[in-house]
């Protein structure tokens, strides 16, 4: 249950930040774009613990952990696609 509500609250910010894009401040879309890399990124700790739970392949690996490594890939993701955007957009 815990999965589906991160994934949840992940979706919202994303919605939220495309329907009030232009009504929004810079500061706003920061926050929301730091709560969606959070919820997303702890969901996708969750879903590895559970995969790593269930087939038994390696030790459950500690959440924060996971969830630090998970974030920075999210992040490093949000800044290569907003790079490339930009880059289309301009040029």
């Amino acid at each position: 249950m815990q999965l589906v509500i991160y994934i949840f609250i992940a979706l919202c910010t994303l919605a939220i930040a495309i329907l009030f894009t232009e009504v929004t401040g810079k500061l706003f879309k920061a926050l929301l774009a730091l709560v969606g890399l959070a919820s997303t990124g702890y969901s996708i700790a969750l879903v590895a613990r559970m995969i790593a739970k269930s087939t038994k392949w390696f030790s459950k690996p500690p959440l924060m952990n996971t969830f630090y490594i998970s974030s920075a890939i999210v992040l490093v993701l949000i800044i290569i696609v907003t790079k490339v955007i930009l880059k289309e957009k301009n040029g």
